[in-house]
């Protein structure tokens, strides 16, 4: 039995692993890159009232901020785009709600690429 739990446990580790090894740190984001993870961030932040999930993506959020050169108001603007995405109805088939596939569909939809072509200087 022991031996099982070590080689299960060693897959899992070992499944894991790619992840941790080719994530992507924050500084290596480009600008759209960031504004787009603030604003599904903000999305779910918004989507929920669970606080332990509002507060992680409120966080998250704020991260992405602080590392994007974007104007403030491009951040205030696609949040409250988001809350206005929000409002709309989706549910599964068995009647629950999908908040979260609404922030997907949110980030999907040209709605932040609008708020992002908006605000950010384009380069000569």
């Amino acid at each position: 039995m022991e031996t099982r739990l070590i080689i299960f446990a060693s897959a899992i580790i070992l499944l894991a692993l790619p992840g941790f090894l080719y994530a992507k740190n924050i500084r290596d984001y480009n600008e759209k890159e960031l504004f787009y993870n603030f604003s599904y961030s903000i999305c779910i932040a918004s989507a929920f009232d669970v606080e332990e999930v509002k507060s992680d993506a409120n966080r998250a959020a704020s991260a992405y901020v602080q590392f994007g050169n974007i104007s403030i108001e491009a951040y205030e603007d696609v949040s409250n785009k988001a809350n206005t995405w929000l409002k709309k109805e989706y549910r599964s088939k068995t009647g629950k709600s999908l908040q979260i596939m609404k922030c997907i569909d949110f980030i999907n939809s040209g709605e932040v690429e609008k708020v992002f072509s908006k605000y950010h200087p384009r380069k000569k």
